[in-house]
């Protein structure tokens, strides 16, 4: 089986100030990134353990031009045919990976010129999520970002959800997730 991305389509409404249904594409990237990159623990004595050894763990972050290409083009195709508005969720300031992922945005989002492009840091994209999701279309990211992302929306759906038995008669609310 050859799994390239995993898409979270979310419709929810009902959830705070959300006064119209909510549709969120989450397409993440699967098959690189921290959960398939080397990882390991390293073990050295030194004096400030007490005897016990000093432990180090580590995982490694790792993706291909070839793989972001790919997930980004799958992303720009969905957007091109919803709002025309992609979101591209990164941590450039810390990581060289998310670097690689926008210097593949900058030239494979030229060839989408109709699809307005929006890059944010995984932990301003969260906030803005959670405060306004209605501001976004399509959100395209790396594995572990997607994961993170994905339970932000589910939460969301889901408290839209438990908002239904609680609705007034007459009132609908509507909740979709397909994973």
């Amino acid at each position: 089986m050859n799994i390239i991305d995993r898409y979270n389509d979310c419709e929810f409404a009902g959830f705070y100030h959300i006064t119209s249904p909510c549709d969120i594409l989450l397409v993440r990237e699967m098959t690189g990134g921290i959960y398939h990159g080397e990882r390991g623990r390293l073990y050295s004595p030194c004096g400030e353990c007490m005897g016990k050894g000093c432990q180090e763990a580590f995982d490694t972050e790792k993706y291909s031009w070839v793989q972001i290409e790919r997930i980004l083009r799958v992303a720009y195709e969905c957007a091109d045919i919803r709002q025309k508005k992609l979101c591209i969720v990164d941590k450039a300031d810390v990581l060289e990976s998310s670097r690689l992922w926008r210097e593949v945005v900058s030239e494979i989002s030229v060839h989408f010129p109709q699809v307005e492009t929006d890059i944010l840091n995984i932990e301003k994209a969260a906030a803005k999520i959670i405060a306004d999701p209605k501001q976004f279309d399509v959100i395209v990211t790396s594995n572990m970002f997607g994961e993170i992302l994905g339970g932000i929306l589910s939460a969301l759906a889901t408290k839209a959800a438990l908002a239904t038995l609680a609705a007034p008669a007459g009132i609908q609310y509507s909740l979709n997730i397909v994973n």
